[in-house]
């Protein structure tokens, strides 16, 4: 088992040279090279302060100096803003609310992307500076339930005040762009053998989807609504015995270990 200072050394290397862009399978045999090398190290009784007390960015260097923005985390950030975006867009549609105006394309820009970017490099920031401690996860967690209540503020601010309407299609319109745009969306995410996003992004329409059924496609329907929030609640509930089941497997598993 390794140090304190070590395991830090090393979560900030691998931190910095995801960052750069370096592709997760070779940061991760760096990261076990090095592992193994100071284990053996701290095994034998040998000093691995000249290693351990190098700058970060002066050894990652080492191993990435350019920053490469195709692939490694970079192409990861890509794939979800690009997702998140249709999560905001698909489901609009489908329960005929989506309207294209300037507050949706601001919030998607300045909320969605912006909040995913910033959490990001701010989470790097915070991990550079204080490694795996309870500062960086208090500093998390209150920065993601500050985030949080943005995303609710934005929501309300959104539905009330659009500032300027590009397109307000009609319900017809809504409902088969919707349809084309989730079916696109569920395809990509299998080609690039993303089955979760896929999953997720079908249980987010799927109330909207089963209540348009069920309604024969009558948005006015107040049913519509009741059949949407008890598909909602059931999957709800479904995620959360899934996790108790999968909590509890895994703890049974460690107590037989």
């Amino acid at each position: 088992m390794l140090t304190k200072k070590a395991e830090d050394f090393l979560l900030k290397l691998r931190i910095e040279l995801l960052f750069r862009g370096k592709n997760e399978k070779d940061v991760n045999a760096i990261e076990e090279e090095l592992r193994d090398h100071i284990a053996t190290a701290e095994a034998q009784n040998e000093n691995v302060d000249d290693l351990l007390n190098t700058p970060i960015k002066k050894y990652a260097d080492t191993f990435s100096k350019e920053l490469n923005l195709t692939q490694g985390i970079y192409k990861y950030i890509f794939y979800i803003i690009s997702f998140m975006s249709f999560m905001v867009i698909i489901p609009r549609m489908l329960d005929n609310s989506f309207q294209l105006t300037l507050a949706l394309i601001l919030y998607i820009l300045f909320i969605v992307i912006g909040s995913l970017v910033f959490i990001l490099f701010f989470i790097k920031k915070l991990i550079m500076a204080w490694g795996d401690s309870k500062k960086t996860y208090i500093a998390v967690g209150c920065s993601s339930v500050a985030i949080f209540g943005i995303y609710i503020l934005s929501e309300y601010l959104l539905r009330h005040y659009p500032i300027f309407t590009f397109w307000s299609p009609s319900q017809t319109s809504n409902f088969i762009v919707g349809i084309i745009l989730l079916l696109l969306t569920i395809t990509i995410c299998l080609l690039l053998k993303k089955k979760y996003f896929a999953t997720l992004i079908l249980i987010l329409c799927l109330p909207n989807l089963v209540g348009l059924i069920f309604t024969g496609g009558d948005y006015t329907n107040k049913n519509f609504l009741i059949i949407s929030s008890i598909v909602l609640t059931l999957i709800s509930l479904s995620f959360i015995v899934y996790i108790a089941v999968q909590y509890y497997r895994e703890k049974k598993s460690t107590d037989k270990n």
